[in-house]
């Protein structure tokens, strides 16, 4: 790095032959690598900029998201993006160059060099990693990393008839769409979603028992208002849904953790930390993150205790569409005959995301308070699709694409798992999963000696590999032991090749963990 270094000792005396190859360069419409947008650099480190943004670069040609030939934007322009100035870009390309990871042609740009497959395998991945300034998550590519758990896969929904859906529904008479928007939600998607619970998931229940809610988070805020006070005691599942804890401390409510075994949430542990809880957040259908369905006997359980203390019960139902072997139980809600569950259902898994459309169903006997609370809050979600996805249910659009969904997240589940059973046996081992958009994997005692889960998921993410570390879904303070580490791997939203593709790298990774 001495070159490097002489540019600050000297004042940058040899930027300007560097500045006058740039400027025999085309001026062309500047493009970035999604690699090059996540880079970003700590402030305030012991390491000058110019030598982070090398090594950042550097790294990625060896790891291979940097390919041979790929163009790097002009100083100029990748210094603006990067809010540093020129001569710091200039010093690290100027290495880069140096040391052969770069090549400049002349009128034509700075290129990745040419390296054969063995160089890339030669990245350092036990350096130390650069913490990312606020913000620098706003900068990386839309495209989602294998193996996020979030993903979905937006090519595969029919956007199309979606769009001729929402056109449809605006283009006719609308003047009711232009009025006070209904606060429960559109009548039409209210029916809708009764009658799509009654066939997919056995519940009956009227239109007049669902709320329309833009997320899971205003659902359990309605249910907190009219069904618990500050101090009120809550079960929640230990693993569990991370947003959902934070939730409930918000509304003033206090959370007990119950432990999670091969049936689901363990009730009699529950009874025993508190007996008296004013409610319980479940998720039977596919438990988050461990995904095994809660059990008959569980689920009996439970209600028996809500209905013998006058507890409720939150059933949240994430993503029961996904199940790919056997029959699913029916929902808890099916089965309750004292009136004590609530429903909480979305649809950001089944369409997408940015849609923010979820509901609640309530119990016939609560519909009255609950359409008071809502009211007093107004609407949150938005009206403008909720005509539209009304019609793409009722016309079986909705249960269409349900099925051909489960079909194509079925192909990528089975791949995934074929792929880690062949390329990281002895690392990780895949854990029974017949149904969601994830899959756990235990970590093996060879690489669990040596790494936590959290410490395997960093050094991962610096080799562009996205997993989530399966302590971090237990209660702070809470030590599951060897049973609580281990990786999340999504797979819906990503094409096969691209699955095998990234489980080649996921190995590699871990076998150089597993031997550091």
């Amino acid at each position: 790095m001495s070159s490097s270094c002489n540019y600050e000792k000297n004042g940058y005396s040899e930027i300007s032959n560097f500045q006058r190859f740039e400027d025999t360069t085309l001026a062309k419409p500047e493009t970035f690598s999604p690699a090059l947008l996540g880079v970003a650099l700590e402030s305030g480190a012991a390491k000058p900029a110019y030598q982070q943004l090398y090594e950042q670069v550097r790294d990625l040609i060896l790891s291979g998201r940097l390919p041979s030939g790929a163009r790097l934007p002009s100083t100029r322009s990748y210094s603006k993006e990067l809010g540093l100035s020129r001569t710091t870009l200039i010093a690290a390309y100027d290495q880069l160059v140096s040391e052969g990871y770069l090549e400049a042609r002349r009128g034509a740009g700075i290129f990745v060099s040419q390296f054969s497959p063995e160089h890339l395998m030669l990245v350092n991945r036990t350096a130390p990693p650069v913490l990312p300034k606020p913000g620098a998550a706003r900068r990386r590519a839309a495209r989602p990393v294998p193996f996020s758990i979030r993903a979905t896969s937006p090519a595969d929904f029919p956007g199309a008839e979606w769009a001729r859906l929402l056109q449809k529904t605006w283009r006719g008479p609308i003047a009711g769409h232009f009025g006070e928007p209904h606060v429960e939600g559109h009548p039409g998607l209210k029916v809708a979603i009764a009658d799509h619970l009654r066939t997919w998931r056995g519940i009956s229940c009227s239109e007049d028992q669902v709320l329309i809610t833009s997320s899971s988070a205003e659902s359990i805020d309605l249910i907190s208002r009219v069904l618990c006070q500050p101090g009120d005691k809550v079960w929640l599942e230990n693993p569990g849904y991370m947003p959902m804890r934070r939730e409930i401390v918000e509304k003033g409510l206090e959370p007990f953790y119950v432990p999670i075994d091969r049936e689901g949430m363990m009730v009699n542990l529950g009874v025993e930390l508190a007996k008296s809880a004013r409610m319980a957040i479940t998720t039977p259908p596919r438990q988050f993150p461990l995904g095994m369905t809660m059990s008959l006997p569980r689920r009996l359980d439970l209600l028996d205790w809500a209905r013998s203390t006058g507890a409720w019960v939150v059933e949240d139902d994430y993503d029961s569409e996904f199940r790919y072997e056997g029959r699913p139980l029916a929902a808890l809600m099916s089965m309750d005959e004292t009136g004590r569950v609530l429903y909480l259902g979305s649809f950001s898994k089944v369409m997408f995301k940015s849609l923010r459309l979820g509901y609640l169903v309530v119990p016939p006997d609560l519909s009255s308070q609950f359409h008071d609370a809502h009211a007093e809050l107004g609407p949150q979600a938005s009206s403008v699709a909720q005509p539209a996805l009304a019609e793409f249910i009722t016309s079986g659009q909705f249960a269409a694409h349900i099925r051909r969904m489960r079909r194509l997240y079925a192909r990528r589940r089975a791949l995934l798992l074929d792929q880690l059973l062949e390329k990281c046996s002895g690392l990780v081992t895949p854990q029974p999963a017949n149904s969601g958009m994830h899959i756990v994997v235990s970590i093996e005692p060879i690489l669990r000696a040596r790494h936590s889960d959290v410490e395997i998921c960093r050094r991962l993410r610096q080799d562009g590999i996205e997993a989530q570390p399966l302590s971090s879904f237990y209660a702070a303070g809470f030590d599951p032991g060897a049973a609580g580490q281990g990786l999340l791997l999504g797979f819906s939203g990503f094409e096969e090749k691209e699955l095998e593709v990234s489980v080649t790298a996921l190995a590699a990774a871990l076998s150089d963990l597993a031997a550091a």
